[in-house]
Parts: structure tokens; sequence; C-alpha cells
């Protein structure tokens, strides 16, 4: 499968979460509910790309997951005229990137918007003992 084979499956998911890049997907694809689809814009999309997206999404929900920096905010503004319902979430400026944002702030993140695996077993096979912090 090549890097863009996400778009290839006909079938959309309830939800889809969009982000930035494919150490982004890496990084949260075992943190998501098996039924949650992520596709990568690979950078600040182009018209084309853009377009690849919207029809891989098609009526699902959309929630954006990018990073806090300008790439990330310019991001999230051309995903916002496409998806205007879309939920906007971003990481915390202190961890720079998603893929570099520790587990449990993600683990944190996805579970306020119900998307996190949740049974005892994925979060052993992620290495969370305990659930996510609070704050």
């Amino acid at each position: 499968m090549g890097a863009r084979a996400e778009l290839t499956d006909d079938t959309h998911p309830d939800t889809v979460l969009i982000v930035e890049g494919k150490n982004d997907r890496a990084r949260l694809l075992p943190l998501v509910r098996p039924d949650v689809r992520i596709v990568c814009t690979y950078g600040i999309p182009a018209h084309a790309r853009l377009m690849e997206i919207v029809a891989a999404v098609g009526t699902a929900d959309v929630v954006v997951f990018t990073d806090s920096d300008d790439a990330g905010r310019r991001i999230r503004g051309i995903l916002c005229d496409e998806f205007p319902d879309a939920l906007h979430v971003h990481t915390k400026t202190e961890y720079g990137a998603v893929e570099k944002t520790p587990i449990e702030y993600l683990v944190q993140v996805l579970e306020k918007r119900e998307l996190a695996r949740s049974s005892v077993q994925d979060r052993d096979t992620m290495g969370i003992k305990g659930g996510a912090p609070d704050g």
C-alpha cells in the first residue's frame, strides 16, 4: 500500500481525524478507536490534496488535530473553510508537534472527544497505566 492508501477505502467511518503528516498519524493510530480513520494533509494542502481529503471524509464527522505552530494554524484555517462543523484541536505549544506530544496528553485530548481506545488491554498496549492524567 502507498502512503495515501487511506483515501482508497470506500467506507466512511463516523469520524475522521485529520492530521498534518505520517508521523502524527503513526503516533495517534494506536491511541484512537479502531473505527476512527486518520487522514493526513501532508503539510499545507494544495487544492488537489484538499479535494482528496474532502472526498475521503464524505459525510463523516471531522476532528482536525494539528501542531500549535504557524503551519498548524494555517492548516486549521484551510480546513475550516471546507469543514465548517469540524472540531479543531491542537497540541500544546510546549510540545512543539503532535508527534512529540506525550502519549498521556494525547490520550487525554482524545478521551475528551470520545476518540480514544478505552479498554484496559488497549491501555496496556499503549503503555499507559490507570488512564490519562487529570488536567
